[in-house]
């Protein structure tokens, strides 16, 4: 189908873009435009370290993925093509709802270094996945996981039941 090839050109020639260096929720802010979701289907982020945010440090600190980063509620980032998303290798906390809804999302490389599971309960969980940060992403077939254990621990929990990772 001549439709069909040409629709696979197309995704095919979408930007791939590869960031290195410190970045910032301010500079995470551009991907969240409508013409870098319209645009951008894959991100690398592992070359990158987030550094505290220059205009709030304090509420975007060093090393977490922000909540709500790409979230995909807002009128300005309804058409959210990203399907690939490698986290910077330094994260240890992916934020809550930091992707809700980014539906075309097919595939998320965890970082090495997320948190442990913390605690006895959601209600004071600690861990670095935080609640709701993948719910929404219907697309999502693949996971990859570090399988390497933080200091002999659990290093991922993934509490589907309390929607912490809702994958699909």
């Amino acid at each position: 189908n001549n439709t069909a090839l040409q629709n696979q050109r197309r995704e095919a020639l979408r930007p791939k873009v590869i960031v290195r260096g410190n970045i910032d929720y301010t500079d995470l802010s551009l991907f969240r435009e409508k013409t870098a979701w319209n645009t951008v289907v894959s991100l690398d982020l592992s070359g990158a370290t987030i550094v505290a945010d220059r205009a709030q440090p304090g509420s975007y600190p060093a090393n977490t993925f922000p909540a709500n980063a790409f979230c995909s509620t807002s009128s300005i980032s309804p058409g959210i093509k990203l399907q690939e998303l490698k986290f910077p290798a330094s994260v240890t906390s992916i934020g809550a709802s930091a992707l809700y809804n980014c539906d075309k999302i097919k595939e998320l490389e965890l970082p090495m270094n997320l948190d442990n599971f913390v605690g006895t309960d959601w209600y004071n969980y600690s861990g670095g996945l935080k609640r709701d940060c993948f719910k929404g992403c219907t697309s999502l077939t693949t996971l990859y996981v570090p399988c390497v254990p933080k200091q002999g621990k659990i290093v991922h929990h993934i509490d589907t039941k309390h929607n912490a990772n809702m994958t699909a």
